[in-house]
């Protein structure tokens, strides 16, 4: 049974223009679709709105503890959140994110490291949902040593002719003098 205390049933007829047990009807309703549906919801799209979505969180967050780590070592007092704002970089990750930024993600359960919109097959999607979820798959914190192995890493491989990551297009106008910019 549902109680009101003063005013509060006047304002489901009033704002939501309908009486409560109407909308108690309505949400018991879409509760029972809800449920009938849960299976037909996991949708390619709706796990990859998830997986990107932690995969950034944690990415920012790995980034704001390292930062906060950093400044409480140094005892400087400053903004911690004075991060500039980063976005996955899944072409160039090698260099741009684990290179830069010291953070690596980890225990990905796909063959490859793929950005989770190039991921067409539900079931390797549904797999990379449910280990992002449950910190499988999580960011973490390098240290100077493994970042020094991990940098190495990467000039073994661009020494062997390995292209890591996606170089840079290279300006039209390379090489031809601009003037003074105003």
């Amino acid at each position: 049974t549902f109680h009101g205390s003063g005013d509060s049933m006047e304002f489901f007829s009033e704002v939501l223009e309908r009486d409560l047990w109407e909308l108690a009807r309505l949400f018991e309703q879409w509760l029972c679709k809800r449920e009938k549906n849960i299976v037909e919801c996991d949708t390619i799209g709706k796990f990859r709105i998830q997986s990107t979505g932690i995969i950034r969180a944690g990415l920012h967050m790995a980034l704001h503890v390292s930062d906060m780590a950093y400044t409480h070592f140094c005892f400087t007092s400053g903004n911690i959140t004075n991060i500039k704002r980063i976005e996955m970089n899944y072409t160039n990750y090698e260099t741009t994110i684990v290179q830069a930024h010291g953070v690596k993600l980890v225990g990905f359960p796909l063959n490859q490291f793929v950005n989770p919109s190039e991921v067409t097959n539900i079931t390797d999607m549904r797999q990379l949902c449910n280990a992002l979820r449950s910190d499988e798959c999580k960011w973490i914190q390098l240290s100077q040593p493994e970042l020094d192995i991990h940098a190495e890493g990467c000039k073994a491989h661009h020494k062997d002719g390995e292209v890591v990551g996606k170089p840079r297009k290279k300006r039209c106008d390379a090489g031809v003098l601009r003037g003074k910019q105003k």
